[in-house]
């Protein structure tokens, strides 16, 4: 096999880089397109002196594009800093004195090898200048980013030595102008450009590379040791991960399974009362003024709320009276279905909100208040709403407009900003920004603020500030949802702000109010929850009652000892003790030093004992710790966190590939290629680049997909499996013509490739098309576009499954439970009130079995306080 430098670099990653490399699944940057398409041009310049060159470089960038930029302020940066280089570069190439002996050298190299167990015969390589100075000849060529490669690195794969391009170059000029030839690449950026400054020297090292070598045979030896050095893979940094890696459908979130109990059946063939506690009974049986539970873990809290509603509605309170509030969409779904097996289908339900869909509901109905239609800001509305006033204000000083993407691009560090302004107040920030420009950024903000209220936008907190605003501010629309809101009762309320509390105390003040709560697990302080709330209730509502719930119906005795000796060392807290129903004869179990390669041996011994993966849960303070624990497990358990990014999902990524190959029809490779994946053909043909639409089917002798012809799906799965993929490619972009509305579109799209009603990343995408009022596929398109583009953060949750390991981090791990517990890093909880909380509630999601592992070379400032009950 014949290769270029370019496809030997990518087969040296890996064999699935370089296959899906030459399908040209991702095209390059319009502006490293452009630095090619003009490259040959401006070195045919050099030869003609500085003032020709000049005038061609001028020439040249007159067709550099405002269109390839996400901005002005990027375009003008990014054009500017390109000239400049070209500049540079060519000030010290004049400054050289070269004679130039020839453009574009080109020729073969015969190897006759292997790399990554494929045959190579022989590599095509190219220089764009040979020079002379004195009496040294050169082989030069000019790329665009800095160097890759330096004399002083310790990798081979890194040193300038053992560089392709360099060995290549040397081995195709050598043989003309002498074994002394020397190999240079020329680079326009520097390692020493800075974000709003360029180095002004064109330095060895920094801007370029030069090497010489001992001859044909020493090169070739090199050449030859290079091909064949293995690379380490690092697939999470490759751009053709989630291609190469793409999920088969019995791998995604399975269709939600009706249980026994899911079958709406009328409240009165219910007892739901049956076998409750005193301390349980006191609450489902309170019907009128305040009361607080302190719920421990595993209480059966929810169970009790369930009750009590159904108790309420018995009593003759209507079903619309009572008001149900908690902090998740997750735990505002399980109440409401949960209520709505107990009460029926048909029956008048309560209402049951998030906080922030409260907030929302109620500002909707008012939207006059607002003055415009009322729009919640997501991620990809702040960042579109950023690059406009970046182009509006002053330049930030010390900033890099040219890298606005990525997780940390600009974009990304003032959206991090914004929201660290939102939370603490901009003179608060600037205390202790991490930014180069406070000042600059506090003006972008006050802008963005302007914006954000022209366009009816509001950030994600103020649906509940505002409607505290507009409680305020008419009383009367305050009056009148207090008299349709006669009972309240809120759910985690250890971990309320003092917006929430005001809100929903606004509403309750006619006393009929419960929270139900744990101080002990107050553990989102970094997000405005206190517990102090939750403490000082009784102050509030001076003739409130205050109901423990001891009873641990969740974890073994032992369990609760450990988590029991730990939290009693907190102060501001309700005085109580976990009482266990189970009894085990293990403690739990405590090792120190202890290396992330361990866990495997815990889940192999837990495998013994008889327990399968999914009812394993590995908690670590910090995901970079679950990262590590992921890698390690890879290749001998299936391990994953329960939640996922939107845009990472495989139902997200197959439906914006619907759409676009609806919207494009079907020339969007990347779409086009994982689509007949999905579909069951991997595509796996010469392909010509930016054309693999027309390669296809020139290669199956197929014709154009078009949608509107009936007959085309019959000759497509007539032709064998490539046109079968094709048939359901089309069928499933067919969706999208006789949907009702892009919902239905979305939906319809989903049940079709996966043959399935139900998935969490569907019912985000409705939601989404339904809040954002987008009604054309082009426009959605553009939104799942940007949501890739700006890194959206939303998440998608998925049921556990058996076959898989649940990675969670502390926080997430809330309202879980496992058979078997791992924490992972003990010693990253901290010696404070939440820090106990949190390893708290860490300890305590574990039903049977639980592992306190604490890594090496490090002290758990929390161990001493429950060392004498695990083992």
């Amino acid at each position: 096999m014949k290769l270029t430098i370019r496809d030997l670099i990518r087969l040296r990653h890996c064999e699935s880089h370089y296959r899906l490399g030459k399908l040209g699944l991702y095209a390059a940057s319009k502006r490293t397109q452009f630095f090619y398409q003009k490259k040959d041009s401006l070195i045919l310049a050099l030869s003609k002196g500085p003032t020709s060159f000049s005038e061609a470089l001028e020439k040249a960038f007159l067709e550099y594009s405002r269109d390839w930029f996400l901005n002005n302020r990027q375009y003008e940066t990014c054009r500017d800093q390109d000239l400049a280089r070209w500049h540079r570069f060519a000030d010290w190439f004049f400054e050289q004195g070269y004679q130039i002996l020839k453009t574009r050298l080109c020729s073969a190299i015969s190897v006759n090898t292997s790399c990554n167990h494929v045959a190579v015969s022989e590599l095509s390589a190219q220089a764009d200048l040979v020079l002379k100075k004195g009496e040294h000849v050169y082989a030069l060529s000019i790329f665009p980013n800095e160097p890759q490669y330096s004399v002083r690195a310790r990798k081979q794969e890194t040193q300038a030595y053992y560089s392709l391009e360099l060995l290549s170059q040397y081995l195709i000029s050598a043989p003309a102008y002498g074994q002394e030839t020397i190999s240079m690449i020329c680079y326009l950026k520097s390692k020493e450009d800075k974000a709003d400054f360029l180095a002004s020297q064109y330095t060895e090292g920094k801007c370029y590379l030069q090497m010489g070598y001992g001859g044909i045979a020493e090169a070739t030896q090199a050449l030859l040791s290079t091909i064949q050095l293995s690379v380490p893979q690092k697939c999470e940094y490759c751009r053709y991960t989630d291609v190469c890696h793409q999920q088969n459908t019995s791998a995604l979130a399975p269709e939600k399974q009706p249980e026994e109990t899911s079958i709406p059946v009328p409240a009165e063939t219910v007892d739901l009362e049956k076998g409750l506690t005193p301390e349980q009974r006191r609450v489902v049986e309170h019907m009128d003024g305040p009361m607080a539970v302190i719920a421990v873990p595993g209480a059966g809290k929810t169970h009790c709320l369930i009750a009590r509603m159904v108790r309420m509605i018995k009593n003759g309170i209507l079903p619309e009276q009572i008001l149900f509030v908690t902090f998740t969409k997750k735990a505002a779904g399980e109440i409401l279905e949960r209520a709505r097996r107990v009460l029926g289908e048909e029956s008048a339900l309560p209402a049951i909100f998030t906080f922030h869909s409260l907030g929302y509901t109620i500002l909707r109905k008012h939207e006059d208040f607002i003055g415009k239609s009322l729009k919640i800001a997501e991620k990809v509305d702040y960042y579109r709403l950023i690059l406009q006033i970046i182009d509006e204000i002053s330049p930030l000083s010390g900033i890099d407009y040219d890298g606005l993407t990525g997780d940390f691009g600009l974009l990304s560090r003032i959206y991090n900003a914004v929201l660290s302004i939102e939370k603490d107040g901009l003179e608060e920030w600037k205390k202790h920004a991490d930014f180069p420009d406070p000042d600059g950024l506090g003006c972008l903000y006050q802008k963005l603020k302007e914006r954000m209220k022209e366009e009816g936008y509001i950030c994600f907190d103020e649906q509940i500030q505002l409607t505290n605003q507009l409680f305020s501010e008419y009383p009367d629309v305050l009056k009148s949802y207090q008299q349709r809101f006669r009972y309240v009762m809120i759910d985690e309320f250890q971990d309320i702000s003092s917006d929430q509390v005001d809100l929903v105390y606004a509403i309750a003040s006619h006393g009929n109010i419960v929270v139900v709560g744990d101080d002990d697990q107050s553990i989102y302080s970094w997000r405005g929850g206190s517990n102090y709330y939750l403490l000082h209730f009784q102050e509030m509502w001076s003739n409130s009652k205050i109901v423990i719930l001891p009873d641990n119906f969740r974890s073994v005795d032992h369990i609760l000892e450990a988590a029991n000796a730990l939290i009693a060392n907190n102060t501001n807290r309700y005085r109580k003790s976990l009482r266990s129903h189970h009894r085990a004869t293990v403690r739990p179990i405590y090792r120190k030093n202890v290396l992330v390669d361990t866990i495997r041996d815990l889940v192999a011994s837990a495998e013994r004992s008889g327990y399968k993966p999914g009812d394993i849960a590995i908690i670590a303070r910090k995901n970079k710790a679950l990262e590590k624990i992921k890698k390690s497990l890879d290749g001998f358990y299936l391990a994953t966190s329960p939640k996922t990014l939107l845009i990472k999902d495989e139902v997200f990524i197959a439906i914006r590939d619907t759409f676009s190959l609806y919207v494009t029809n079907f020339h969007d490779p990347l779409a086009l290629y994982r689509q007949l994946k999905r579909n069951g053909y991997e595509l796996d043909i010469p392909v010509e680049r930016d054309h693999m639409l027309e390669s296809f089917l020139k290669y199956f002798n197929l014709p154009e997909p078009d949608l509107y012809d009936p007959d085309l799906l019959e000759i497509y799965e007539a032709s064998g499996s490539p046109g079968i993929a094709l048939a359901r490619t089309l069928s499933s972009c067919k969706k999208l013509l006789y949907a009702q509305d892009l919902s239905d579109a979305v939906r319809s799209i989903y049940q079709f490739l996966w043959q399935k009603k139900e998935h969490p990343a569907v019912e985000e995408l409705c939601s989404r098309i339904e809040m954002r009022a987008i009604n054309t596929a082009s426009e959605f398109l553009n939104h799942m576009n940007a949501m890739i583009e700006f890194s959206d953060t939303a998440e998608v949750e998925y049921p556990a499954s058996p076959d898989t390991i649940t990675l969670l981090t502390a926080h997430k791990s809330k309202g879980k439970e496992f058979p078997t517990v791992v924490i992972y890093g003990v010693e990253e909880f901290e010696e404070s009130e939440e820090g106990r909380n949190l390893l708290y509630v860490s300890m305590t999601r574990a039903k049977r079995n639980l592992f306190l592992l604490q890594g090496s070379f490090s002290d758990a400032p929390l161990y001493p306080e429950f060392k004498n009950y695990v083992d």
